[in-house]
This record gives C-alpha cells, sequence and structure tokens, in this order.
C-alpha cells in the first residue's frame, strides 16, 4: 500500500493507486494570465506530475485536466468515483461549494474527502465594500455547506482563522502559494516601470 500527501497538508490519504480528485470549480482559460488562473493552472499541472487525476468540467481549458459534462447526470458520476472532492473558495458560496449543501451532500460518498482551498478573506474584499448583510448571508450558506469539509487549505494564519472561526472546519491548514520558476523569472532585471496597457498589468 503506498499513501499521498495530499496538497502539502500533511493530510495522508491511503490508497493503492493515485487519487482521482473533482475540482469542479478548475475552469481556466489557456494559457492563463490571471492570477487566479495560474494558481488553478500550476496546482493541476503539480497534482498530475504526482500522479492523480484532476476531473473538470467543460468550459475548462487546462490541458492537465481531464473534462467532463457540466450536466447534472455527469456531475453525478464525478462526485461517485472521486476520491477528493476539492472546491477553491471565493467571497461567497458557489456552485461547487453548493454541492456540500444538506440537501446534496448525501450523493457524495462517506469515503471521498471534501477539502476547501481559501485564497480571499470572507469578510473583507480588498477590491469593494460589500454590505455587511451580504457578508452574513454568504458566510451562513458557506457555513451549512462546511459541515461536510474534512479539510480546508488556507493560504494564510488568518484564512484559516476565518475557516475555523466563521465555518467550523477545524482541520484548517495553512499551505502558502508557491511560484512557478517557469512562469514567474526573478533572474529576469526588474523592470524600469510598472504600466496598465488594456486594463492589464503590464509586469
Amino acid at each position: 500500500m503506498v499513501s499521498a500527501q495530499f496538497a502539502g497538508a500533511g493530510i495522508e490519504y491511503p490508497g493503492a493507486v493515485p487519487m482521482r480528485i473533482f475540482f469542479p470549480n478548475a475552469r481556466i482559460a489557456h494559457p492563463p494570465t490571471r492570477g487566479r488562473d495560474i494558481h488553478r493552472f500550476q496546482l493541476v499541472k503539480n497534482l498530475g506530475e504526482l500522479g492523480h487525476e484532476v476531473h473538470a468540467l467543460l468550459p475548462d481549458e487546462n490541458p492537465y485536466t481531464l473534462k467532463h459534462s457540466r450536466s447534472p447526470w455527469s456531475v453525478l458520476r464525478q462526485l461517485r468515483a472521486a476520491d477528493v472532492l476539492y472546491c477553491r473558495i471565493d467571497y461567497g458560496p458557489n456552485s461547487a461549494t453548493d454541492l456540500t449543501l444538506p440537501r446534496s451532500r448525501w450523493l457524495i460518498p462517506g469515503r471521498c474527502v471534501v477539502a476547501w482551498e481559501f485564497n480571499v478573506s470572507l469578510e473583507y474584499s480588498p477590491l469593494e465594500e460589500r454590505p455587511r448583510q451580504q457578508v452574513d448571508r454568504a458566510i451562513a450558506r458557506l457555513r451549512q455547506a462546511a459541515g461536510r469539509v474534512d479539510l480546508a487549505i488556507c493560504v494564510t494564519r488568518q484564512l484559516a482563522d476565518e475557516a475555523r472561526e466563521l465555518l467550523g472546519i477545524q482541520n484548517a491548514h495553512v499551505v502558502q502559494n508557491g511560484s512557478d520558476p517557469e512562469m514567474f523569472r526573478r533572474d529576469l532585471p526588474r523592470p524600469t516601470q510598472i504600466q496598465l496597457q488594456n486594463d492589464r498589468l503590464n509586469v
């Protein structure tokens, strides 16, 4: 028997074969140009290099995912076959997190590990001011869905504290983001200036 460490979080998932990971909101445009797309791309690529299969839904363009229809029957098949259900959390609930709401979590096999990835604060957005009522509604819905979550992977300690205190996910681990040297070249000279062109940051 072999065991695979899941996403560097120190959580061992025993098994004789690599994990089958269903990542319903893995979708990116390719080649990736936005930070969140680059992060998804790198995560999936690295999991594949470890021998795991990452299954996503169309119209994902990541060359490292196995793609499936978004039909209810297709999603159900992926849920039933998955060793891990992996969801990336945004400022509020999404269709991926809704899979673990009480009305639908019974569809997920008991052996399946549910992991949520936290990259943003649930309470504070640096990009926009959100009404407190909207924030509270989002947290309440996520707390409902979090009842079936086994693991939170958080990029900062603050986010791990939010996962524990706001959502009740006690098994929360801090795993900082890393940079792929093929996409971020530290050996190149620093640019003389940073410019915005067509609403894109040019570094």
